[in-house]
């Protein structure tokens, strides 16, 4: 997954899951609701050669650029999803 793409073609940045499947698996397992605006969806060809996957945080805090936290979490997810959408990576934060 560190590695870059070797093909010289334009990365695919297409994503496997929506803000609303993420949010049904991260409100299962933390059995509370979760705002829509707590999902992040990162294309996983942006940051190496996991072509059409997805990065996704889910409650984390987020920083603005000065490192002042400018979201309010109470607990946090990280999901790596593969190209066909099955899950390659599972954190629980809190």
């Amino acid at each position: 997954m560190r590695t870059m793409p070797a093909t010289g073609a334009a990365p695919d940045v297409t994503m496997p899951v929506t803000v609303a499947q993420v949010l049904a698996l991260a409100e299962a397992d933390s059995g509370q609701p979760i705002p829509p605006n707590l999902v992040r969806l990162i294309p996983s060809a942006e940051s190496g050669s996991l072509a059409g996957g997805a990065i996704v945080d889910v409650g984390s805090e987020v920083n603005n650029a000065m490192g002042i936290p400018i979201s309010k979490a109470s607990a946090g997810f990280n999901y790596v999803f593969a190209k066909d959408g099955t899950l390659a990576y599972y954190l629980r934060a809190h």
